[in-house]
């Protein structure tokens, strides 16, 4: 840092901290960093470093790392959180919930196992877990009243993914009972509620 710096002699003492780029970035300004960005670029193709290819500017489509969107996953995912929290929410008011988790389980490793899935066989596995979700979604609201009723506070984040969990139910039994793939603000991940998918080449 201090032979970049240009300093003529060696020096011991720190000079440089985790703050100094981002004064000098304030005092610098935007319009600066958007001029010295463009002639690095410029300097960068010209010395043949980099190859003057176009760029992915295109602000409403940005990649995500998620896995694969199925409405099953996704109801077994939404099915897994509500089972925890009843689970941690029943210990601590002292009441216990049938909650069908192995069986649910079972049925959902099955139809993952199946290398073949047919229409048929999604329309039955999403059946089931819709089932599931809805009683779940029953039981974990029931036990939030009971916890507020014995004066424990139930955290804002269990309170805004049970709102993100019956909007998926909503969309996915609607979808179920319509016959049909999609639906208006259709949430595909239920950990990132806020993606929403574009077909591939859409933006090319």
């Amino acid at each position: 840092m201090q032979a970049f710096c240009g300093l003529e002699q060696f020096v011991t003492q720190e000079f440089l901290d985790s703050s100094t780029l981002t004064k000098m970035r304030e005092q610098l300004g935007l319009e600066f960093f958007k001029e010295l960005e463009k002639k690095t670029y410029k300097v960068l193709i010209e010395r043949r470093i980099i190859k003057a290819r176009g760029m992915l500017v295109y602000a409403t489509v940005f990649p995500e790392e998620m896995k694969y969107p199925n409405d099953v996953g996704l109801l077994n995912d939404v099915r897994e959180w509500l089972i925890r929290n009843i689970k941690s929410l029943g210990k601590a008011i002292g009441e216990k919930h049938r909650t069908y988790s192995r069986r649910a389980r079972k049925e959902y490793l099955n139809f993952s196992r199946k290398r073949t899935k047919t229409k048929k066989v999604f329309q039955k596995a999403k059946k089931q877990m819709l089932q599931y979700v809805r009683r779940n979604i029953k039981q974990l609201q029931e036990a939030i009243e009971v916890a507020r009723a014995k004066g424990q506070r139930v955290k804002q984040k269990i309170m805004d993914r049970l709102e993100v969990a019956e909007k998926i139910s909503h969309q996915q039994r609607e979808m179920y009972k319509r016959k049909v793939n999609r639906v208006k603000e259709r949430i595909v991940s239920f950990h990132r509620p806020y993606v929403r998918p574009i077909k591939r080449g859409k933006v090319g």
